[in-house]
């Protein structure tokens, strides 16, 4: 599970999917860098050996800026660096293990992307 800096709430979601039976791997990071977003891909495919679902949930709501040009351009910005972005970054890392069936090697099990963050201004 990706998450910025929210230790505590991190591990708490670990200690709950744990307790259903399930393994979970905490990678502290910023979803808006494309090398936390390969390495992290990378760290689950070697820790479970696979990729087969992943959820894009990452993002805020940032506020609008009124009549004023610059403050609405800032938050537009804001908005896609942080729901638009981690979402392409993510995604694009996420289909790399994928990538050996795109060549037609052979049939690929079925990837999953869920992007669960709408874009709000």
């Amino acid at each position: 599970m990706a998450y910025l800096s929210e230790h505590d709430d991190a591990e708490e979601t670990k200690r709950c999917i744990e307790a259903e039976g399930r393994r979970c791997i905490l990678l502290p990071g910023d979803v808006k860098d494309m090398a936390f977003c390969r390495s992290a891909v990378e760290r689950t495919v070697r820790e479970f050996g696979k990729l087969d679902v992943l959820v894009n949930n990452a993002g805020g709501n940032f506020a609008g800026g009124g009549e004023d040009l610059a403050a609405v351009a800032a938050a537009w910005e804001a908005n896609v660096r942080g729901n638009v972005l981690p979402s392409v970054l993510l995604t694009t890392a996420g289909m790399q293990p994928f990538k050996p069936y795109f060549l037609g090697a052979e049939q690929p099990p079925a990837p999953r992307v869920i992007t669960s963050r709408p874009v709000c201004c």
